[in-house]
């Protein structure tokens, strides 16, 4: 009996169906909210500019210019280019440093301590490492709860792997409590009200680009000490010749 096979695909279907539509529709929405935003803040920057205001009002001005057009740049297309790994991070802390503060959560990179270049989509990657980074703070807010001092995420440069180099987050949260093969399954999440598609998303990404996403042992990465959580690596291939 075929019936129940046949009911079952269509309603996998049209849960699939369902659950992207509903990202689309989110991520079209979000696209010309940023683009009205940006002309106000575009506009807000021109006034604080030519009037006379505080150092203090120009300088949040400024930063709010700078996070908009950070966020801006997230929904353009781009192709590959080549672009220095620090500017990646860089890029992607401050697009969360207003939330990473919010939350009493400390971050360390080492990207003062060596840089190099890799090919990649700029607006990709950075969206994949913010996204990396949200997922630590749910997980960090989920173990720690509101306690200060005790979130701490690690976000840094690694030429530990043998493939390529790396971008490596990690945490001090309750770390994947399933094998990396089941994390990177589209919708399936831990989360209560997760969608299950952020790890496949960055998955997806880091195959489209050459490289692979890598869920490492502790000892085979260098950390700063109390890392014990979750540690995700951005490998990119072809960056090691």
């Amino acid at each position: 009996e075929l019936s129940p096979y046949l009911n079952r695909i269509e309603a996998d279907f049209v849960l699939i169906r369902d659950r992207f539509l509903t990202s689309a529709s989110a991520g079209l929405s979000l696209s010309a909210v940023i683009h009205e935003v940006e002309k106000g803040v575009a506009e807000l920057a021109k006034v604080v500019k030519e009037e006379k205001t505080s150092p203090r009002v120009k300088e949040l001005a400024k930063h709010l210019a700078d996070l908009v057009e950070g966020f801006a740049a997230l929904i353009r297309r781009s192709g590959l280019s080549r672009e220095k790994a620090s500017s990646l991070i860089s890029q992607a802390i401050f697009n969360t440093e207003f939330r990473l503060k919010t939350h009493n959560i400390k971050f360390i990179t080492n990207i003062s301590q060596g840089d190099f270049e890799i090919k990649c989509s700029r607006r990709l990657t950075i969206s994949t490492l913010m996204n990396l980074l949200d997922n630590s703070i749910w997980w960090l807010d989920n173990k720690w709860g509101n306690v200060k001092g005790k979130k701490h995420i690690y976000i840094g440069l690694s030429k530990e792997f043998s493939d390529g180099y790396a971008i490596v987050v990690a945490d001090n949260g309750p770390g994947f409590l399933d094998p990396p093969e089941y994390l990177v399954e589209p919708f399936i999440s831990r989360k209560p009200d997760g969608m299950g598609l952020g790890l496949h998303l960055a998955d997806q990404v880091m195959k489209a680009q050459g490289g692979r996403l890598v869920f490492p042992e502790f000892k085979d990465v260098s950390l700063p000490k109390d890392f014990d959580g979750a540690v995700v690596a951005l490998v990119f291939g072809g960056t090691k010749k």
